[in-house]
């Protein structure tokens, strides 16, 4: 009781796990929508959307306070994307990045 455990991989990875389900809702909510973002989904993307900024923000959290050597094993781990496909860590963060900035700009025109 009181004791707080330091982050591990496994946190990180847990993390990413959130995101890619918060990615899929959001995919599911725009291929609804004949693959568009407009008024009659904005408002529930925007709340996936802050979800994942939330999520993201606790992931990078979590990777700075790893060591090298247990960030070196993370970046080793092969993930799900929330297309269905298989990376590594770095190239599912160069995915998320993309398609955040992406995301940002059609939520926010």
């Amino acid at each position: 009781m009181g004791f707080f455990l330091p982050d591990t991989e496994a946190d990180a990875l847990k993390q990413i796990e959130k995101i890619n389900s918060e990615m899929r809702a959001i995919s599911a909510l725009i291929h609804l929508n004949y693959d568009m973002i407009d008024g009659r989904n904005r408002h529930q993307i925007k709340s996936h959307f802050a979800n994942i900024v939330r999520y993201g923000n606790k992931y990078d959290r979590i990777k700075q306070s790893l060591s090298e050597m247990d960030r070196m094993l993370m970046m080793g781990a092969t993930v799900d994307v929330w297309n269905g496909e298989r990376v590594g860590v770095l190239m599912w963060e160069s995915y998320f990045r993309n398609t955040m900035e992406y995301l940002y700009q059609n939520l926010n025109y």
